[in-house]
Order: structure tokens, then C-alpha cells, then sequence
């Protein structure tokens, strides 16, 4: 006599007929979206949003303040770490 598991069903099953409960159905994707899921903040990434705007932000501040040669590196950073704008 064969045992069955009674607390994995699925193990009983032989074959043919695990190959097909193994497969997806169209059907098995028609669930209700909770309506938290279709906010901007949910479904974009709001941290991931936010932080690009950020470096976004910081570069630019950067671009025009920033004096890449070897002597004007250090005065430049120092500007823009005393006042934030570099103004």
C-alpha cells in the first residue's frame, strides 16, 4: 500500500498530473490589487524617486560650482561645505 502525505497534498499527486498543477494559468493572476499598490509611492519607488532627485539636485550644484584642477579642488569643496550653495 502506497502512503500518502496528508499535510503536502501535492506529493501524492504522479505525472501527468503534477506537470499540469504545475503549470501557471492566466487565470491564477486574476487577484484584486490592494489600492495602497496603485499609489505613485508604491508602484515607482518613492525612496528611489526621491534619491534621484537628490543626486540630481547635488550634481548640478556641483557642476556649477565645482572647480575640478589640482589647485582649485580643495577651495571649491570647502566653499560649497561651508555654505551649502555655494554662494
Amino acid at each position: 500500500m502506497e502512503e500518502t502525505n496528508k499535510y503536502r497534498p501535492d506529493e501524492n499527486i504522479k505525472g501527468e498530473e503534477m506537470e499540469e498543477k504545475k503549470r501557471l494559468k492566466i487565470i491564477d493572476f486574476n487577484y484584486p490589487v490592494p489600492d495602497h499598490a496603485l499609489t505613485f509611492g508604491y508602484t515607482m519607488g518613492g525612496t528611489t524617486a526621491v534619491g534621484f532627485a537628490l543626486l540630481v539636485t547635488t550634481g548640478t550644484i556641483m557642476a556649477f560650482f565645482y572647480d575640478p584642477t589640482i589647485d582649485g579642488a580643495r577651495v571649491s569643496i570647502l566653499k560649497l561645505s561651508s555654505s551649502p550653495l555655494g554662494l
